[in-house]
This record gives C-alpha cells, structure tokens and sequence, in this order.
C-alpha cells in the first residue's frame, strides 16, 4: 500500500510555508510500462512528485531545497506563462515548470523526465499534449546525452526509453532507427533484449500504445 506524510514546507525562494503530502512509502504490484512508468501502486503517486509554493510558485520535487533559483526567474515570462498554460492538468503545469528550473540549472536529465511525468498526467487525463510533451523530453534527452548526463540506467536503456517516445507519438521512422541501431551496437541482456525486439514488432505494426515490459517478455518467450 501507499503511505503519505503531510508536512508544512518552507520555501527557499520566499519563504512561505506550503503544505505538502511526501510518499513514506509505496510498492508496485504491476509490470512498469517500456518507457519505464512504474505499475500501481506507485503509478498513482504521481500527484506527490512535484511540490509547488503556495505564494510564489516554485516548483520542485523538493521546495525547500532549490538551489540556484530566485523570485526574478519565477517571475519571468517564461516562467509565468508555463505555470498558466490553459488546456493541461495542473500538475502537468508544475512538472514543465519544475522542468525549466532544471534547464536553468542544466540539469537536462531530470528536465527531460520532468516533461515526460507531464506526459504521463496527460495520458491519464486522455489530454493530446501528451505528444508536445514527449517531444520537449526527446530533445532534452538530446541535450543529456550532449553534455554526458545520464537520463537512463546505462546507454542502451537510453535508448529504449527514447524509442518508446518516438513510437508513442507516431515517429516510427525515428524509432526504428533508434532500435536497430542499438541492437547492432550493443550485446543487449535480457530483459532489454526481449524489450528491443518488441518495440521493433511494435514499430513495424505502426502501434503507437503504451504497452508494459511484461508484454515484451511474453512476446520473445511465448509459452
């Protein structure tokens, strides 16, 4: 099961206490999805990581402690405009604004899966942007992988992970290109081999769901 903790938080920017819910704990009962989502029941945490400031909308996996960070930039326009941004979740708002901390911080890792957690409220909201979403966290994936940040356990679970963001957004060519060199490059293990020749079956069907890694096993060892 999942426990939370509620505690009042003291922002680093303002100073104003916020309350806040912390998961004490959580498990997971089910198989993660490829792009890595956790199953329930931590899935169902999600609303509790990424905390925002009551007062001046700092927005952080932990408010109290970010660093680098002043009033100036949340009060730019930039800033202002994603905390607004009409037509997605609340939540997914704070993720894309904990996201532009991150870049500032050029943190390009975390500011990549910052908008792909955004992309994960929007898959369960069934609102589209979860597209555009996936597109900011390819390409600051891209930035990561410049400046040799990892966004993943090691290179080849990079590339599964961007493969499943190009695939779920339609991009199969840039997926597929993706996979098949990854396969060629590297002596993949399992589960990650099942995994890569499932996104390329996948692929080849022009199936943009989400599937779980569970799947991918069950597909490369029928029983």
């Amino acid at each position: 099961m999942t426990t939370l903790s509620e505690s009042a938080v003291k922002c680093s920017v303002c100073g104003t206490n916020s309350i806040v819910f912390t998961i004490s704990s959580t498990n997971n009962f089910e198989s993660p999805d490829l792009d890595s989502r956790p199953g329930e029941m931590e899935r169902s945490t999600i609303d509790n990581w990424v905390q925002e400031c009551s007062n001046c909308g700092l927005c952080s996996d932990d408010i109290s402690m970010t660093a680098s960070i002043d009033q100036q930039f949340l009060s730019s326009p930039d800033y202002v405009k994603q905390r607004n941004q009409d037509g997605i979740p609340e939540k997914a708002a704070q993720f894309m604004c904990f996201r532009l901390i991150c870049l500032e911080q050029k943190n390009y890792s975390a500011a990549g899966w910052n908008a792909v957690h955004a992309a994960w409220v929007c898959d369960d909201e069934q609102i589209n942007d979860f597209v555009s979403f996936r597109e900011i966290a390819i390409e600051d994936f891209g930035k990561a992988f410049g400046s040799n940040q990892s966004y993943a356990q090691n290179k080849q679970s990079q590339a599964l992970v961007t493969t499943d963001l190009h695939r779920v957004i339609g991009q199969f060519k840039e997926a597929k290109k993706i996979m098949e060199s990854c396969i060629s490059e590297f002596e993949l293990e399992e589960p990650l081999l099942s995994i890569a020749k499932f996104q390329l079956h996948l692929i080849n069907q022009q199936d943009s769901i989400i599937h779980k890694i569970e799947e991918a096993i069950s597909f490369s060892n029928p029983s």
